[in-house]
Order: structure tokens, then sequence, then C-alpha cells
């Protein structure tokens, strides 16, 4: 969205998209727009897992890996669209109680959001951590927006586990398909502990969560309060969102108990409540299950169906099953070309 301006050997690149800084406007930023760059605005921008865990983690004395902290308390960390995961960068690691976190942080707050409000910046936990743990936030609030959690997995909180008096907003996530592992506690997607915890949430979908103990697929509530309200935050506050399945929950909930969405999520286009299911898209990943319309389809399968309702069809010989990925058994011919 750069305008180029100047005369051969000083040209320049102005006036870049909201989100974009830098000589060719190609940097993404935190807090900066247009033209603007310095250390300040440009140590909270995060497009990898190595620099999102090193920004936000600063729970030391609990956790494999503490993280450099270089969030303070009342910043923005601003996300890069795409995927996070453990495989491809630091994370905490195991916690106190034994279970893997992909980001734990102690009395932190201000606001960790994506840079789209689509909820296209995705904590992938890969089916063997949680998305975030949070303990306490040293009485002001913490708000996580914009944020997909997908393939959680923990004892308790299996995308959210929010804790020791956090008071935190959770604006325009999608927390889908978390599990938790434990007997009596649940949460597949978020966990709510601790004396003088509050969790509000706004505009926010819940999808395929699960908890073994069968104690709140979606939301398990020990203690604090949490509250699902039917409002869009501040940012949507003229839209009516549109209200989604029906939550799975543990412990008392407050104001209503469903999913609601306030914009499309990735995957989707138009303006709510009148989404429209994108193309699917083939990727490599063996995850991907069309949820947000990217879909594992190897073997030269051919990707089809729109965005939760994917398909992956005409592999090449010798393959089959739903994503093409299964070899098929051998069979004798009587040519001696065939190898």
């Amino acid at each position: 969205g750069g305008d180029v301006g100047g005369t051969t050997g000083s040209c320049t690149c102005t006036s870049c998209n909201t989100g974009f800084f830098g000589v060719n406007c190609a940097r993404l930023s935190a807090t900066c727009t247009h033209d603007v760059e310095s250390e300040d605005c440009e140590k909270h921008s995060v497009n990898d897992m190595n620099t999102l865990f090193n920004t936000v983690s600063n729970a030391a004395g609990h956790a494999d890996n503490t993280g450099n902290s270089i969030m303070g308390k009342g910043d923005t960390t601003m996300m890069a669209v795409g995927e996070y995961k453990c495989t491809e960068g630091a994370c905490s690691g195991y916690d106190n109680y034994n279970d893997k976190n992909m980001l734990y942080a102690s009395a932190l707050s201000g606001e960790l959001k994506c840079i789209l409000d689509d909820a296209s910046c995705v904590c992938n936990g890969e089916n063997q951590s949680r998305g975030l743990r949070v303990d306490g936030s040293g009485d002001v609030k913490l708000s996580i927006t914009a944020i997909t959690f997908k393939n959680g997995m923990a004892r308790w909180g299996g995308g959210l586990y929010l804790r020791d008096g956090a008071l935190v907003d959770i604006n325009l996530c999608h927390l889908y398909n978390g599990r938790t592992t434990h007997s009596g506690y649940g949460g597949g997607a978020i966990q709510v502990s601790g004396g003088g915890t509050i969790v509000n949430v706004y505009g926010t979908s819940f999808t395929g969560n699960l908890a073994d103990s069968s104690n709140g697929n979606d939301i398990f509530r020990s203690d604090g309060t949490i509250t699902i309200h039917n409002t869009c935050p501040s940012s949507y506050s003229s839209t009516t969102p549109s209200q989604g399945f029906a939550l799975d929950t543990s412990g008392s909930v407050e104001g209503t108990s469903f999913s609601f969405q306030c914009i499309c999520l990735i995957g989707y286009s138009g303006i709510v409540p009148d989404c429209t299911a994108d193309s699917c898209l083939a990727t490599f990943t063996l995850t991907d299950d069309g949820v947000d319309g990217n879909y594992y389809c190897i073997n030269g399968g051919d990707v089809g169906g729109t965005t939760g309702s994917c398909t992956c069809i005409s592999c090449n010989n010798g393959f089959s099953d739903s994503h093409c990925e299964t070899p098929n058994a051998c069979q004798a011919t009587p040519s001696s070309s065939d190898d």
C-alpha cells in the first residue's frame, strides 16, 4: 500500500498500510504505522514463534524456559498473520503442574493481538501444549484479541488457563479443538481458577473442544468469574453478534453460554451474520482439517469444498483416504515394467 516517490537514486516509499513500516513498507509493526520506525515500536512486533515467546513469556521459576520478558506491563504485542508452533521455535515448556505451555505469563497486562481481526494469527499447540497460561495480571487488564488457539492440550485448560487474580478480556478469538486429560477438571478451551480472577469474553467462537472428564468441554470454572457477553467489543460496538452453538460448561458461567461472532473468521468472507465459506486451500500441514479453509491434501489430491467441508479427491495412483495420505497395498501384475 506504499506510495512511491522521489527520483532515481533517491526513491522513497511512504504512506504504508496500517501495520507496516520501513523503507519498503515491508515490515510488520506492533504499534507503528506509516513511516515511523524506532526500536520502541519494532520490538513488540512478532512474526515467528521465537519472537512471540521471548516477547510475551516471563514466568520465572515455574517453567522450563522463561523467555526474555520483552513485553512490559501495559504494552501491546502485535502478531503477524500465520501459524505459531513449538516445533518451529522456543516455547515455555513444562510448568509446575507438569503441563506444557506455548506461552506462560505472570502479572502481565496490556494486549496480545493479531494484526487482523479475523483470528488469522494461530497458536497451534499441536496436540501437545496449552496455548497460554496467565498467572495474574497485576490488577490491570490483559486483553487477548483476534487469536485462534488451536489443538491445545493440557490436563486442564487446553487453550487458556487463567488463574490467580488474572483480569482478562478475550475478544474476537477462536478456541478450536482444545483438549484436557484430567479425570476431574476440564475446560478444553478455557479453565478459570483462583480468587479474584475475572474473565470477560466478547465475540469469541468455540469449536470442537473436549474434556476427557466430561466436565466442561469448552469452559471449566473452579473459582473466580467468567462472563460470556452477547455484545461485541468496543471496536465493533455497533455490530450485533451472530450467535453460534451452545457451550458445554462446568461451574457457573455468567451472562450467556453461546459462541458469538462479530466478524467473519479466517476462511469466510462477508459481514456477520452473512459469512460465506471460502474455497478450501491444500496444505502440507498434517493438522489442517479444513475448519479455517486449510486442508491437508497430498500425493496429487485435488482439494475441494468450502471451509468446514473440505475434501481431497483424485489421489495419485497407489494412494487413498481422506487426505490421500495412505499408501495402498501393492498388487501383483504380469507386466515387467511395473515397479
